[in-house]
């Protein structure tokens, strides 16, 4: 068995002039309802992400914000000079916004130099120390910025593959999740599991609950909880602690863990050879209890010395 998070659709707000890299990259992805304006309104429900192509507001509004090549200054960020021709000297590898993105092959000529004043993290930094790509985790629930200062329209950034791999691992960061299969654990195991951000992270403890309804209070610590040992297969589940009466409060797709039987003796699939009938082979497949691979190298390497001694059986002074 095995479990594979649930993947839901996110609405984008793309506020541009008009760019048509960006508008088809997002497109392109099936998770994202893809809304494109040239002014975020006034009003109205805030978007779970919004892309700001050349554009800005400050202060920037609670909630995820993507910022491609900004233009203004915000309470995050200063504006400098343009940079020419900016080669990425360095990259952060493990963060999950990198996973299969390399952007030191990349044409760009143009690119926002920004002087950060939020504490964040530098995805791509060029020779010059000025970053290229900056993830910021605001405080207090306020949301997460990206920063890409690179100019779309200049370069080959758009045409190649680390642009839809970029912005996916962007929506997969904002979420919190990477849509990714959660690998099945054996039975009998410990495990420490990350839980999502929101309620569940942020609960004193949780109910395990086994395949059979059993159940189990576990604590939570830094957004993480310890299941185990798992003593029964199939599929255990993480369940708020709260009083449940006759249904029970399931948290959202992700707090659910596979649990199959893993022994080398009840998975190995190779077909059983018979002891009786193996002896008779090995007997039967050499000479002498020899191999027969052995036998005819070591003829073959006598027959190369006795041609040898024919041949030099004269002897001339």
């Amino acid at each position: 068995m095995a479990v594979l998070p649930r993947r839901e659709i996110v609405p984008v707000t793309l506020v541009t002039d008009g760019n048509l890299f960006l508008e088809k990259v997002f497109e392109a992805n099936p998770l994202v309802r893809l809304s494109v304006v040239k002014e975020l309104p006034n009003g109205g429900p805030t978007p779970a992400l919004t892309v700001w192509h050349r554009k800005i507001v400050t202060p920037l509004p609670p909630g995820n914000h993507l910022v491609i090549e900004p233009r203004e200054a915000t309470e995050l960020w200063t504006i400098g000079d343009v940079l020419q021709n900016p080669v990425v000297e360095k990259q952060d590898k493990q963060s999950p916004l990198m996973t299969h993105i390399r952007l030191d092959n990349v044409l760009m000529p143009e690119a926002r130099q920004i002087k950060f004043t939020a504490k964040g993290l530098a995805l791509a930094t060029a020779l010059s120390g000025d970053p290229l790509y900056f993830a910021i985790e605001r405080p207090e629930g306020k949301g997460k910025v990206l920063v890409l200062t690179v100019d779309l329209d200049k370069g080959d950034l758009p045409l190649q593959t680390a642009f839809p791999i970029l912005v996916a691992n962007s929506l997969g960061w904002f979420a919190g999740t990477h849509g990714e299969l959660r690998e099945a654990l054996a039975s009998g195991s410990v495990a420490d599991i990350e839980l999502p951000a929101g309620g569940a992270a942020g609960a004193e403890s949780l109910d395990l609950v086994a395949p059979d309804g059993r159940k189990k209070s576990l604590p939570v610590a830094g957004g993480k909880v310890t299941v185990g040992p798992l003593d029964q297969c199939g599929v255990w589940s993480l369940r708020r602690a709260a009083a449940v009466t006759s249904k029970a409060v399931v948290d959202p797709p992700g707090l659910e863990v596979a649990c199959n039987h893993s022994a080398r003796s009840e998975s190995d699939i190779r077909t059983p050879i018979d002891p009786s009938r193996a002896e008779t082979a090995s007997l039967g497949g050499g000479f002498g209890g020899w191999l027969i691979w052995f036998v005819l190298a070591l003829a073959a390497g006598l027959l190369v010395v006795a041609e040898w001694f024919l041949y030099q059986r004269r002897w001339i002074s």
